[in-house]
């Protein structure tokens, strides 16, 4: 996962991979995989590959606040 900053500083969101939410979501990849079959967890496909935003999994309640480093890191940005 990449977070690009634009010209004024700001935060652009960059597409996560199957790895980068497991492990910030502290599952196993299966786990992630499981998820995006039963539609539990927002998703994007390009071309074959499977991607997420941040926005979108924060958004869909499978985080509950300070319940992982990805759960703290979208409560530091959403302040921003």
């Amino acid at each position: 996962m990449r977070l690009i900053k634009s010209d004024n500083d700001s935060v652009i969101e960059n597409f996560w991979t199957v790895t980068d939410v497991a492990e910030h979501l502290q599952v196993s990849e299966k786990t992630v995989y499981d998820w995006v079959h039963r539609r539990k967890i927002p998703f994007h496909k390009v071309g074959s590959l499977l991607r997420f935003r941040l926005s979108e999994i924060s958004k869909s309640g499978l985080l509950k606040k300070g319940e992982s480093p990805l759960c703290q890191w979208i409560e530091l940005n959403e302040k921003v």
